[in-house]
């Protein structure tokens, strides 16, 4: 939000390879797609606040036989701080361009 948007896709390796969300499934107490929405919703409400999920877009894709979830991320108009321990933290990053997944 504060770098002018991206896309993070959860489930693919630094390789790009698709390796899928059955891990992450495990964790939770509802152990699907709908359960790992719901835990990155609420994840993302607690450490960056209910007003900025409007600019995300989340969405579990199937791709080779896996689920991954591919977040799209819009520009905010005004900094966006992860609350972490009761501080305030300010993260920029800018990332070139991935090419496609495995």
């Amino acid at each position: 939000m504060n770098a002018g948007g991206g896309t993070l896709l959860i489930g693919v390796t630094d390789e790009k390879t698709a390796v899928g969300l059955d891990v992450d499934y495990s964790t939770l107490k509802k152990k699907n797609s709908d359960g790992f929405i719901l835990h990155l919703i609420r994840t993302l409400n607690n450490y960056l606040g209910k007003e900025y999920f409007a600019f995300l877009s989340a969405n579990i894709i199937h791709f080779k036989g896996k689920d991954i979830c591919r977040i799209d991320v819009r520009p905010s108009n005004k900094p966006v701080y992860v609350v972490r321990d009761g501080q305030e933290e300010f993260f920029y990053e800018h990332w070139p361009p991935h090419n496609q997944c495995k």
